[in-house]
This record gives structure tokens, sequence and C-alpha cells, in this order.
């Protein structure tokens, strides 16, 4: 049986992974990876990598991705080592910020070019975090796209859509984990059923409606279109 790896990036990436962790999805090997002393701390995964010592403050990039990349090549030994473990690599990282959208690149590069089968699940940020944060999730997304067999991108502003607007935002995060997790989870089951993905069709259909699109077939037109289909859903398909 093929040996998945599931690695969660940045503070976002390791909420899912926790997610995944309580749902007690078993067979999988877990890793947290952070610039973040105390994100990785209070996550359940038992193998942690931490970047950036000497390097970063306490509290990680602070959103500064020179820092990240800084800090993820001086453990590119031990990034390696993570994905050489393993025949097929899942990567969960909300993009946009410091760490998760360099380190989610830099270990997509490494299992590109060792020839693993390359999942990322990461998420565009909500419009209110800003342009800046936006821009940097959209030059994240550009590098993923030749470097991965399936890249999965899921827009905050639109799995909150339904979601009452008094609600706390760390409830609003929290739901949004749990949808990422649940998109995990069903590539999961395939990859354990099977060993692979139907990769030879354009889209793999997600439970009650997302669509996966098979990232080696896009050009810039094709990727527009694909956020144009996923929004369209009618609501009686998104998940609850």
């Amino acid at each position: 049986m093929a040996t998945i790896s599931v690695i969660g990036i940045g503070s976002g990436g390791i909420n899912t992974l926790d997610v995944l962790l309580k749902n007690k999805i078993n067979g999988i090997l877990y890793t947290a990876i952070d610039t973040d002393v105390e994100s990785l701390e209070y996550s359940l995964a038992t193998e942690k990598l931490l970047l950036g010592e000497g390097i970063v403050g306490e509290h990680g990039t602070e959103g500064n991705p020179e820092l990240g990349q800084e800090a993820a090549l001086a453990r590119i030994a031990d990034l390696r080592l993570l994905i050489e473990a393993c025949d097929i690599v899942i990567l969960l990282a909300c993009a946009g910020g410091g760490t998760g959208s360099v380190v989610i690149n830099i270990l997509s590069d490494i299992a590109h070019h060792l020839g693993k089968l390359t999942i990322v699940l990461t998420s565009r940020p909500f419009i209110f975090e800003g342009s800046k944060r936006n821009d940097r999730a959209s030059e994240c997304f550009s590098d993923l796209f030749t470097k991965t067999d399936l890249l999965v991108i899921l827009p905050l502003d639109d799995m909150a859509v339904d979601i009452p607007k008094d609600t706390l935002m760390l409830d609003v995060f929290r739901r949004v984990d749990s949808i990422i997790a649940k998109a995990a989870e069903y590539l999961i089951g395939i990859l354990q059923d099977t060993g692979t993905l139907p990769l030879n069709i354009d889209e793999v259909y997600f439970d009650r409606g997302y669509y996966f699109y098979n990232v080696s077939i896009w050009d810039e037109d094709r990727y527009q279109r694909a956020y144009y289909i996923y929004l369209d859903l009618p609501d009686q398909y998104l998940i609850q």
C-alpha cells in the first residue's frame, strides 16, 4: 500500500491537520510545520518541525515571506527527508501568509522532482484581509501550478457566505478548517482505496458540490473558469 503523508504548514494548515487527527483518519503520516513555536506546541501532531530558529521571533514570520523563505531553506534537508519518506504527499496551508505560502511551494517543488504524487489543499484569503495578503496568495497559486498533480483552492469568502454576520471569527475559521479537512478526507479515501487519483479526467467531484481541477491542464483562463464554476454551485450542494 502506498504511504501517504499529510503535512500541515503554518497555523492554518496545522488547524486543518488537527481536525483530521480528531476525526481519527488512520493509516497516515501526519506532520506539522511552522515558524511559530506556540502553534506547534498546541498541535495534535506527533511529528513536528520548527523552522526559523535564530531567524524569526517567537511568533514566527509574522507574515513576512522573505523570512519564511530563509527559515525553510535553512532546514531544506529536513524538508526533503519528509517527502522522501512517503509515496503520496498532501500539503495543507492557508495562502497569503509568510510561512504557509512559502513552505508549501518548497515542499511541492521537492515532491515534484522526486516524482511523488503531490496534492495541495489551500485557501484564498478573505477579501477583508487586504490586497497584500491576497496578492501573495495569487503568487503562491501561480507557483504551484506546475508542481502539483492536484491543486485545490477554496475561497474563504465563499465558504463563509451563509454564516451569520454576528459569528465570531474564530468560529468562522473553525468551519473553514472543517471544510478543508473534509476535502482532504475525501481525497485520502480515494488514495487509500486505489493508490492514485483519477487525473485522466478534467475534474473530480467531491461529496455534495465541490469541483477539484487537475492543475496540469490549466491555463490562466481555465483557472478563472474553475472559480466561476465553484461560485455558481447551487446552495443545496454546499457542505454544511
